[in-house]
């Protein structure tokens, strides 16, 4: 009887967690479509809206808006006033941080992008893993280059910081008298010296690292002139 029990209990909590991950998965897609339709960052600016408006605003069809709008609401990560037959929708306090300032170590709307970009190539993996063979990191697609970026470069920007104040204002990587910043033509400095960069990781002269047309997420190109900022 008490491996019986044992087994249910076991049985029962892989179900909850399972089902809970569904709803978790679930929940990151929508924030995937807020973020890169840009409509966490029109509410923030615009304040509460009704689906109409939004629809309006982002040039969303209003039924996909609204639907957009409730799931949100559902699931807690956006607050709804009801006003008579008028809802509108707003960001609650603190989630702007979480979905929107690319300079705090809190933003994690990114991780959106990464988890749905992860599952893009599902059947190149799958091939995979019978063959044996790799699937190309391109194959993921520009979303998890830019999640990566963004979810760094908060990070990347207070190990520049802190790098400096230890270094006394000095620049953290030591650079020899000769090195110099990486120019990129049009594009600003890069901030690997040529002297230090990885050979694999670092992106050549930084375009790779900035955003594509038309992505509401900032990416790199917000933390870089920071980081060179202090490193300089």
């Amino acid at each position: 009887m008490a491996r019986v029990a044992e087994s249910a209990e076991r049985r029962d909590a892989l179900v909850e967690r399972l089902f809970a991950n569904a709803i978790g998965a679930f929940d990151l897609f929508s924030v995937y479509l807020g973020d890169v339709l840009g409509l966490y960052r029109m509410l923030a600016e615009r304040g509460p809206m009704m689906s109409a408006e939004l629809g309006d605003e982002a040039g969303l069809h209003e039924r996909y808006a609204r639907e957009w709008l409730e799931q949100q609401a559902a699931s807690r990560l956006l607050e709804v006033a009801q006003d008579g037959d008028t809802r509108r929708f707003r960001s609650p306090a603190g989630h702007d941080e979480a979905l929107l300032d690319v300079s705090s170590l809190n933003y994690v709307a990114p991780m959106a992008r990464a988890v749905l970009a992860s599952i893009r190539p599902v059947d190149k993996v799958l091939e995979a893993f019978r063959t044996g063979d790799g699937v190309p990191y391109a194959d993921y697609g520009d979303d998890l280059h830019e999640a990566q970026a963004a979810l760094h470069a908060a990070a990347v920007r207070e190990s520049a910081r802190e790098g400096v104040a230890a270094g006394g204002g000095r620049n953290p990587l030591r650079l020899r008298p000769r090195s110099r910043v990486a120019r990129s033509p049009g594009r600003g400095r890069c901030a690997w010296p040529r002297t230090h960069r990885p050979r694999r990781t670092r992106p050549r002269g930084c375009p790779r690292l900035l955003r594509r047309s038309g992505s509401s997420s900032p990416g790199w190109q917000s933390v870089l002139p920071d980081v060179v900022e202090a490193w300089d």
